[in-house]
């Protein structure tokens, strides 16, 4: 629970709406989210690498799938969480 935290922490201001974790599948699927989705990828991939690296120690898995997903209308999509 504390890494989630930190997680958390770390993506905290990138604009992320959602997060959805597939571990049924291999390789785990991460969902992400955005209505920024250039922020959360940062300058030249750094940003998505250091999260992808930081997601792939959480979950102990040497290979992990991000995939980024555009949120136009942020006050429809908040709808689909619930």
């Amino acid at each position: 629970l504390q890494t989630i935290n930190e997680t958390y922490k770390y993506v905290d201001g990138l604009n992320i709406h959602g997060i959805n974790v597939d571990v049924e599948q291999k390789p785990i699927v991460v969902t992400i989210y955005s209505t920024k989705p250039g922020c959360v990828i940062g300058k030249h991939g750094a940003d998505i690498d250091a999260l992808k690296n930081k997601l792939i120690n959480i979950f102990n898995e040497p290979e992990l799938k991000i995939d980024l997903k555009e949120v136009k209308d942020e006050r429809t999509h908040l709808y689909t969480f619930y």
